[in-house]
C-alpha cells in the first residue's frame, strides 16, 4: 500500500528489486499509486489481485527559491528519460509512462486489469531480464511524484 513518494528513489529501489531477484506484488484492493508502479515494475513476477488500485500521474517538484524554468525543465526531462528506460529495462510497454504524462498531477490514471496485462506492468509469470546496473545521476533532482 503505497501513495508514491520520490521518482529517486523508487527508481533506484525497482532496480534493487529486480537485481535481488524479488516478486512485486499489489494485494487485493491494495493502493499502489505516483512512483509506486515503478517499484512494483521492477520484480522479476509481478502481479495485482482484484481490485488493486493502481495508477499514474505527471511527475512534480517541490519549488526551490532559486530554481529557473530552464533548470525544471531539465530536470523534468531527466526524470522522464530515466522513468522510461527503467520501464524499457523491466520489460514493461512505455504507454505507462504516456498514461502518466497525460494525466495531471493532481489526478490519478487508473489502470485496468486489461491494461495492467496488456502492458506487461503485472506479468503473471517471471520476467527473463535482468538489466544490467546503471550508474546514478549526480546530485540530487529533489523530484517527488506524489
Amino acid at each position: 500500500h503505497s501513495p508514491g513518494g520520490s521518482v529517486s528513489d523508487a527508481l533506484a529501489r525497482s532496480r534493487a528489486i529486480r537485481e535481488a531477484g524479488i516478486s512485486t506484488r499489489v494485494s487485493a484492493s491494495g493502493y499502489c499509486a505516483s512512483s509506486c508502479p515503478l517499484l512494483l515494475a521492477g520484480g522479476l513476477y509481478r502481479s495485482a489481485g482484484a481490485g488493486a488500485y493502481i495508477g499514474v500521474h505527471q511527475v512534480y517538484a517541490a519549488p526551490t527559491a532559486n530554481g529557473t524554468l530552464q533548470r525544471g525543465m531539465a530536470d523534468a526531462q531527466t526524470v522522464s528519460a530515466l522513468c522510461q528506460q527503467l520501464l524499457v529495462d523491466m520489460g514493461v510497454d512505455l504507454k505507462v509512462w504516456v498514461r502518466a504524462m497525460e494525466t495531471p498531477a493532481a489526478q490519478l490514471y487508473l489502470f485496468t486489469p486489461d491494461d495492467l496485462s496488456r502492458s506487461g506492468l503485472a506479468t503473471g509469470r517471471r520476467a527473463t531480464t535482468r538489466p544490467e546496473p546503471r550508474e546514478p545521476i549526480v546530485g540530487d533532482l529533489n523530484t517527488d511524484a506524489g
